[in-house]
């Protein structure tokens, strides 16, 4: 028998779905995001802040594992591949442009679960870590779920402004800021 999505269905399946997708699952949550908005309209806020919130828990977990498992094999890779000093410089360049990192693997597409692991591996500084992933999780998930609420009155008002254009130049400003930071 099918069971009717309800709001409380919804909101822990994206919840644990955000979880995983942070810590190791190779699954966007965008869509499924997308499609709890289109059947709930009135709960998208409740959908984004719990879709955020149990991926940046789950990127969370990521961090410390990247951390933990570094400890325990990270001399041994070095050691084999002699990138001691290639390491080094990785993690001080990595450190200074925490908020940064971590902002790109929040708001991209880069897999925010890879930036998670680096992160802890790298061990940039947890304090920039969490929040720029509370920054951009948060507004990520808010900004798809606000869309999907609204539908496309909003969506057409909007994408004849996304040229390709514009988001070569946004890209081409956040790379610059990006290795401003990290010089």
């Amino acid at each position: 028998m099918r069971e009717k999505l309800t709001t409380k269905n919804a909101t822990i399946g994206l919840g644990v779905l955000a979880f995983i997708e942070s810590l190791f699952v190779p699954v966007i949550v965008d869509p499924f995001l997308v499609a709890a908005v289109a059947v709930h309209r009135g709960s998208w806020v409740r959908y984004a802040v719990v879709s955020a919130t149990f991926s940046v828990a789950g990127a969370t977990c990521a961090y410390f594992i990247g951390m933990y498992a570094w400890d325990i094999w990270g001399e041994a890779i070095l050691a084999w591949t002699k990138g001691d000093a290639a390491f080094a410089r990785i993690a001080a360049m990595l450190d200074r442009g925490a908020f940064i990192f971590t902002m790109i693997g929040a708001v991209t597409p880069v897999p925010y679960k890879l930036t998670a692991l680096a992160g802890g591996v790298f061990r940039i500084d947890f304090g920039a870590f969490l929040l720029a992933s509370v920054i951009g999780r948060f507004g990520r998930y808010l900004l798809i779920a606000y869309l999907a609420a609204v539908g496309k009155d909003v969506a057409l008002k909007v994408l004849p402004y996304m040229t390709w254009r514009r988001v070569f130049v946004l890209g081409i400003v956040f790379g610059v800021a990006f290795m401003y930071v990290l010089r």
